[in-house]
């Protein structure tokens, strides 16, 4: 009789371990899924952004369009660099980085070529130097650098 009940006290005590077993296993998938949605919402909210500029990526752009994208992104990079984030873009021109945004000169009855030179990535922040070949997204998927070509027509 004493080994019996003994039997059943250790039989319930290895249920409990299953079923505890059970619901850390659970609780663990359920916080992967997190996780990996909140990545999901990081790509949501970075396409999100670059959808803005997308709209004025083609080789016809008016003068027109291109001073109504560098005032977009001279704003974004305002609120950027207000709340200290890394998703400020740069401005190519004709092959010249434009750190100051607000003395761009874009000529009146000229169309422009806006593109994204490339698919590359990077971490680093826009400084003062940049160019054309320099990754064209951060690692986040923010648009880093917009390039500008004046058309030669």
């Amino acid at each position: 009789m004493e080994n019996s009940s003994k039997a059943l006290i250790i039989a319930g005590a290895i249920l409990i371990s299953i079923l505890i077993i059970g619901l850390g296993v659970t609780i663990f998938q359920n916080a992967q899924k997190v996780i990996k949605g909140s990545g999901n919402v990081d790509s949501q909210a970075a396409m999100a952004n670059n959808e803005r500029y997308q709209e004025f990526i083609g080789d016809n752009a008016t003068a027109s369009d291109v001073k109504q994208l560098i005032s977009l992104v001279n704003t974004s990079n305002l609120t950027a660099r207000t709340k200290g984030e890394n998703t400020v873009v740069g401005i190519v021109l004709d092959g010249t980085a434009q750190p100051n945004l607000s003395s761009v000169k874009i000529l009146n009855g000229k169309t422009y070529t806006v593109k994204l030179d490339n698919t590359k990535q990077s971490d680093d922040p826009i400084e003062d130097s940049f160019g054309e070949t320099d990754p064209s997204y951060y690692r986040n998927g923010y648009i880093r650098i917009i390039v500008i070509k004046t058309n030669s027509k």
